[in-house]
């Protein structure tokens, strides 16, 4: 199981400073602070399918429903399968990942050409088991929830790529439009981390309408209330 593990750590400190980063802000009295998440291989296993404290927050999930809808994924959850599936990826990842590095440079024989072609079919192939079980254990999840917690929660999940705090994540934007804000955002964070950075008064007022939509400013207020009672029935779910 150290391959999982090693995985489950990682996300886990990921995610702490995520949540910790997401619960700052916003009018009035300070939220709690959450405490941080906790350190198992279960843990690991709700990060990896996109079921943090943070996300769940973020998505109206209350500190009540927590216990069910981690249960849910529990109950489909196979220590032994997900490791095996695990192994398999990582397997062919790294025979493809070698391969595609030697034909790309120039040094690689027809053989090799044709053995990564192999190997993207491999590496397809049991990429998909791994896929499979996540999708498996969100749809469980899910299936606690109202239909518009469920909505927020796809919403996060579909845009997480990007990499953004998590409640400009509940709002589906154009490719235009998340690239406009990475940048709003970049200019704020510089401007924090270095006085002598302007952030102009144009790029605060942007800003500022983006924190302002519906749907971005309930997610804010939905951290700042539920984060740290999210964040302490998962800590329980995921350690039980």
């Amino acid at each position: 199981m150290a391959t999982l593990k090693v995985v489950s750590s990682f996300l886990l400190l990921t995610a702490s400073a995520f949540a910790l980063k997401g619960a700052i802000g916003g009018g009035g009295d300070a939220p709690l602070d959450p405490p941080p998440p906790v350190n198992t291989e279960f843990a690991g296993v709700l990060l990896r399918i996109g079921l943090g404290a943070d996300t769940l927050a973020a998505g109206g999930i209350t500190g009540e429903q927590v216990a069910a809808l981690v249960g849910a994924i529990r109950s489909s959850y196979s220590p032994a399968t997900l490791q095996g599936r695990d192994d398999a990826y990582i397997a062919a990842r790294q025979t493809h990942d070698r391969l595609r590095r030697l034909v790309q440079s120039g040094k690689g024989t027809e053989l090799d050409v044709a053995s990564l072609r192999a190997a993207e079919e491999a590496l397809a192939s049991a990429t998909s088991p791994l896929d499979n079980a996540f999708a498996q254990m969100r749809t469980a999840a899910l299936a606690t929830v109202s239909a518009g917690q469920v909505a927020l929660l796809s919403c996060v999940q579909a845009n997480r790529s990007w990499g953004f705090p998590v409640q400009y994540l509940v709002k589906d934007r154009t490719e235009r439009e998340w690239v406009a804000l990475r940048d709003l955002l970049a200019a704020k964070r510089i401007s924090e981390q270095d006085e002598e950075e302007e952030f102009p008064q144009s790029a605060r007022d942007a800003l500022a309408a983006v924190d302002a939509e519906t749907e971005i400013a309930t997610a804010r207020v939905n951290l700042d209330s539920n984060l740290a009672a999210v964040q302490t029935a998962w800590n329980t779910a995921a350690s039980n």
